[in-house]
């Protein structure tokens, strides 16, 4: 209800009332610019009543002048300080007038009158993330979480969130709040590893890794196990300490009494999180005696599914060997899955289906994958044996996706320029050029609304687990195909999007890719091009020039070796940097990362030359890392500078230290429409 500053609510007149309900009328008509009058005139009629210049604002703010909305909807609070309402529109207008500041400081405000108001909540933390503040981010979705427990986007944005600002200790409403983040599919829990792997050591007071590992406390902590079978760490601490928990697990796995349940379950889980990882811990010989004398009893063992020394076994073999190459494994994947007597014992159940069922299913999809063309010469026979070797990425779950129109993604991400026609929600084709297992495809489908997805790949094994992870999320707009890129135009199809990320630059000739993607582009189509920096890689430049030096190549153990001596600190601040991405800790990741067989940087210029020898005009960058945007600013102030390739291409040229620190080996997410008429 309204307020005056005294908070006695005003009542409006017979006129005033009359004229405020017909221009909301005509707000709901889409006829914003109409309705100003009626609230100006309302104003007139009554100055002291609140809501007739927080309507004109309103109005003024739909009809795109957000500036002019401003000193109305202050006019407003002025008379109705205590209206929450009043404070929230504020904060939207000064929202789309870039004041990030004065944003925050209207949702907090408007957050103090009504402390219990969800979308004011959503609002602030959407404002918070924005500006960087992270720290006040997570305790704003945490709040939200409270309030509304089934909130599945404020589980999303707490998880980035922590990403840049996790915990750095133990509490137990902190435990709470990642286990109940961990627990729910919508949330990316790669996202935090770091927050949980800050917590864990905290919590068992691990400062080095070497410290004494006692398994039962760990067997007793319900975050390291959830997480050991939910993501993988990121952390050399926490791997160095993983690493040491590991071998004494297995010690108490060769030892003639079998352990208890709850040991047998922290080594269930330390086998999942191996696996995940695809096996980058390092190991000794010792340690691979012990797991050689496991995988005989498990061969001797392996048809009695309900003994604990059958589990001990597998689970030991599992810590350190996916079993689905275990002589064992067509015995063990036949045993029953249900409950004990019948079935297997509960911690080996997780492991059977994970590193047996799943893998076989895998496989399966792999060899039905619908096939198309042949590859084009020597550079496509690598990279496609290197992704059967190590498909890319291992993922599991896509987090939060919320099915919309694609133009509503594009106007966020682009403010003030006008998408295409078709992405209004209308249905529209998508090619995914190079899909891996298939989690870009999947975010696609899913969240473009309308979309048709064609996903291509040359790597069957990575179109085998992109196929089965399209059927768990029940994905029916998606097709894998296997095809080279250089195929692609014998089609005859032609997509309103293309979207290829960090493809191109495995090609023997990037340049023809764009040409072959341009030929297969809808006349009002967009290309969305992932590509590798080249002012940001230099230290995976220099990594990979190392690498070459000690000759070592894409097996798991010279990757295992290459990998410790970064962790040990052979490559100085360069490797500090390495680390501190996540496909350094997995074995697929490091391949692509580091010992991938083809690949190609660019500088801004080339990707510049590139677009235009082909037709296609620069519409932006998206994503874009926060530090490199605000770097840009500082040189190319205002919105519509963002969108102007030639400043970033000078920005560069002159400032390539900048650009690496700023992009942190990251790539260029570059966008590219065929110029309308």
């Amino acid at each position: 209800m309204p307020e005056t500053r005294d908070n006695a609510p005003v009542t409006p007149l017979p006129d005033v009332r009359q004229r405020m309900n017909d221009g909301s009328k005509l707000i709901a008509a889409g006829r914003a610019s109409e309705a100003r009058a009626l609230f100006q005139q309302a104003a007139q009629l009554q100055p002291d009543y609140p809501d007739a210049p927080l309507m004109e604002g309103v109005a003024l703010f739909l009809s795109g002048d957000a500036a002019a909305a401003k000193p109305l909807i202050e006019r407003a609070s002025e008379l109705a300080p205590e209206r929450a309402d009043i404070l929230q529109n504020l904060g939207l207008v000064r929202s789309a007038l870039g004041d990030a500041a004065g944003e925050i400081a209207a949702f907090e405000a408007s957050l103090e009158r009504e402390p219990r108001n969800p979308q004011v909540h959503e609002l602030l933390g959407q404002a918070q993330m924005r500006a960087g503040r992270m720290k006040r981010a997570v305790i704003t979705w945490a709040d939200l979480i409270d309030l509304v427990p089934e909130h599945r986007g404020a589980r999303h944005n707490l998880a980035l969130a922590l990403l840049e600002a996790p915990f750095t200790s133990w509490t137990l409403i902190r435990e709470k709040i990642l286990l109940d983040l961990l627990m729910h599919d919508d949330v990316e829990r790669q996202h935090l590893a770091s927050t949980v792997g800050a917590v864990v050591r905290d919590r068992h007071k691990i400062v080095h890794g070497d410290e004494p590992v006692a398994l039962a406390a760990l067997a007793a902590d319900p975050l390291l196990i959830t997480a050991l079978t939910a993501l993988y760490f990121t952390d050399p601490i926490t791997e160095r300490f993983l690493t040491r928990s590991r071998a004494r697990m297995l010690a108490e796995l060769v030892a003639p009494d079998a352990p208890d349940l709850d040991l047998l379950r922290l080594g269930a889980a330390l086998a999942l999180h191996a696996f995940a990882n695809e096996y980058t811990y390092a190991s000794t010989d010792a340690e691979q005696q012990q797991v050689d004398a496991l995988g005989a009893r498990l061969t001797a063992q392996a048809s009695t599914g309900s003994s604990l020394e059958l589990a001990a076994a597998a689970i030991g073999v599992a810590m350190y060997a996916p079993l689905h190459g275990h002589p064992a494994a067509d015995t063990l994947a036949a045993l029953s899955l249900e409950a004990p007597p019948l079935g297997v014992v509960a911690p080996l159940r997780p492991l059977l289906v994970r590193m047996l069922h799943e893998v076989r299913d895998e496989i399966a999809r792999a060899a039905a994958i619908p096939a198309f063309g042949r590859l084009k010469d020597e550079t496509s026979d690598a990279v496609q044996a290197m992704y059967e070797d190590n498909p890319y990425p291992r993922w599991h779950a896509l987090g939060f996706v919320e099915p919309q129109p694609f133009a509503f993604a594009l106007r966020n991400a682009f403010p003030g320029w006008s998408p295409p026609a078709w992405s209004d929600g209308r249905s529209f084709d998508v090619l995914i050029a190079g899909c891996g297992t298939g989690r870009h495809a999947l975010r696609a489908a899913t969240h473009y609304r309308g979309a048709r997805v064609l996903a291509i790949d040359i790597s069957r094994r990575s179109l085998g687990y992109a196929q089965r992870m399209a059927e768990r999320l029940g994905a029916h707009n998606v097709e894998f195909l296997l095809c080279d890129l250089h195929e692609l135009p014998k089609l005859g199809r032609r997509f309103q999007l293309i979207e290829t990320i960090g493809t191109l630059e495995t090609l023997s000739d990037p340049r023809a890719g764009w040409e072959t993607l341009r030929a297969c582009l809808a006349d009002d189509g967009l290309m969305h091009v992932g590509s590798y920096s080249e002012s940001a890689r230099r230290p995976v430049v220099r990594a990979r020039a190392r690498i070459a030096e000690l000759g070592l190549t894409g097996t798991a153990d010279d990757m295992r070796r290459f990998r410790q001596m970064v962790i040990d600190g052979a490559l100085g601040d360069d490797g500090h940097r390495l680390i501190a991405v996540g496909d350094f800790h997995t074995l697929s990741g490091v391949r692509d990362f580091l010992f991938h067989v083809r690949e190609t940087r660019f500088w801004l210029r080339d990707l510049q030359a590139h677009a235009q020898a082909v037709g296609l005009r620069f519409v932006g960058f998206h994503p874009l890392k926060r530090e490199m945007r605000d770097a840009f600013a500082v040189h190319y102030p205002g919105a519509a500078a963002l969108r102007d390739l030639d400043a970033w291409v000078k920005l560069e040229d002159g400032n390539q230290d900048l650009v690496a620190r700023s992009m942190n080996l990251a790539m260029w997410f570059g966008w590219y429409e065929v110029p309308r008429t």
